[in-house]
């Protein structure tokens, strides 16, 4: 019995002296364990991580992760967690004004605010300011500095605007244009019937020079077929049994191409590090496709069908929402000058190669379209202008996918809308992105007049 008497009088000094350290560190600590904010109408926002650092008596709190431009931060729940039992808690702001040393109550100090529990509601959308913490002891006062990042622009919001008026550039009534970007250079070509102008801008299309006619290519070439392969660095242009390419815009070589079987009709992307373009077969006068990586055009895949889009189509290559390389050839007219519903998607792996899969859609709010141009934009196909078979226009509103070009919708126009001086409804506009994610759009064509005003957008969030 002595044994058991002795056993539980040891247990009971091992307890009693470990819960005096306990006290000692209890009573002096008043570190910060975690920091949230929360809103009954907001209800992502007690998902927002917020770090903590803590360094003696001092310390730093903010979250990585920006939380949403719209959400109201002038009330909202603060809940804190700490290491050890605290005396006390309250919020300063703005920061100058803080307690210089330990207080046994934190009484508020012209704006300090107790926070007596949970339920204490804050306004976080002054920021900085000091989450302040009594340890229970009433000796030590921490101050952590609180840095609650916000977006301060709405990140779904396109801004465009116009960066240049009609026929400040150029002075032409009939005419066709082309804008690529290479090197982060934008060029335009301008082809009025008779002669092709170059004109080029290297500061997001504020200003512009002419660099007269290119050498070597075609007067009259269709400028609309134009192909810029920038990992390749390098435009290309094809007039059937000739090749061209250009390193500035201007200077224009005529490749060693040559082939018995087929001629190289027309430009369609630079997909998977190649150059793509319609072939058509000289025996028959079928189309296929045909790519290279060295100027010596190989036929690839089978022959295309008759509905296959020749010419006045929109082509281009992307990484999809999946990130799988994409290649899509939309609308146009096919070799009997038919208008067309027509969306062929084609895909690459390792396994299977190439497979081209007819993509179109004919339930799709968009048929028969030809004069449109697409672009690849924050996973998205954003489309701009077009006429259908009866010449009826697309409209002056921007068109979105984000199934590789199945479905179409009207983007939403409170986020994604031109400019109301753009107003006007157009076909054969010129469209690109530079390097820094600005996207340029282009004069163009209706019934009775031709443009050349320039507008500029880009995605507030394009780079988070």
């Amino acid at each position: 019995m002595k044994k058991i008497h002795l056993a539980l009088f040891i247990v009971a000094i091992a307890l009693l002296s470990a819960c005096t350290r306990t006290s000692t560190i209890t009573f002096s600590d008043a570190s910060v364990l975690a920091f949230r904010l929360s809103h009954d109408s907001m209800p992502n926002l007690s998902n927002i991580t917020f770090k903590v650092i803590t360094q003696s008596d001092s310390g730093f709190i903010y979250n990585v992760d920006s939380i949403d431009y719209d959400y109201d931060l002038s009330k909202v729940v603060l809940s804190t967690s700490f290491l050890y039992r605290i005396s006390a808690s309250a919020v300063s702001y703005p920061a100058d004004v803080l307690p210089s040393s330990a207080s046994t109550d934190l009484q508020p100090i012209d704006s300090t605010i107790n926070l007596n529990g949970s339920g204490d509601t804050i306004n976080a959308a002054v920021s900085p300011f000091y989450l302040l913490a009594l340890s229970s002891d009433n000796k030590n006062l921490y101050k952590y500095r609180v840095q609650v990042n916000q977006h301060k622009v709405d990140p779904y919001l396109y801004v465009w605007e116009k960066v240049q008026e009609d026929k400040a550039i150029f002075d032409l009534q009939s005419f066709e244009l082309k804008v690529v970007c290479l090197k982060n250079v934008l060029y335009l070509f301008v082809q009025d019937g008779f002669k092709t102008t170059v004109y080029s801008s290297s500061d997001k299309a504020v200003t512009w020079s002419n660099l007269g006619s290119p050498t070597t290519l075609p007067a009259t070439c269709k400028v609309r077929n134009i192909l810029c392969a920038n990992k390749l660095g390098k435009i290309y242009y094809a007039n059937g049994d000739k090749v061209y390419t250009s390193e500035n815009a201007t200077t224009w070589q005529e490749e060693s191409y040559s082939s018995e079987t087929f001629t190289v009709e027309n430009m369609l992307y630079e997909f998977n590090d190649s150059i793509w373009c319609l072939a058509k077969l000289k025996a028959d006068g079928k189309y296929q496709m045909a790519n290279t990586k060295d100027g010596k055009f190989a036929l690839c895949d089978e022959v295309l069908p008759d509905n296959f889009p020749v010419s006045d189509y929109a082509a281009l290559s992307f990484e999809s929402a999946s990130n799988r390389k994409r290649a899509l050839v939309f609308g146009g007219y096919d070799k009997d000058g038919n208008n067309l519903n027509a969306c062929w998607s084609v895909e690459y792996s390792t396994t299977s190669g190439y497979r081209m899969v007819d993509f179109t859609n004919p339930k799709s709010p968009i048929q028969d379209l030809t004069g449109m141009s697409i672009i690849s934009y924050n996973k998205q196909l954003m489309l701009f202008g077009g006429v259908d078979k009866d010449m009826n226009f697309v409209g002056d509103d921007i068109f979105v996918s984000d199934n590789e070009g199945f479905t179409w919708q009207k983007t939403n126009t409170e986020k994604n809308r031109l400019p109301e001086s753009y107003r006007t409804q157009r076909q054969k506009q010129t469209v690109v992105v530079d390097d820094d994610h600005y996207i340029y759009v282009i004069g163009g064509q209706n019934k009775t007049t031709s443009y050349s005003d320039v507008y500029r957008g880009r995605l507030n969030s394009i780079d988070w």
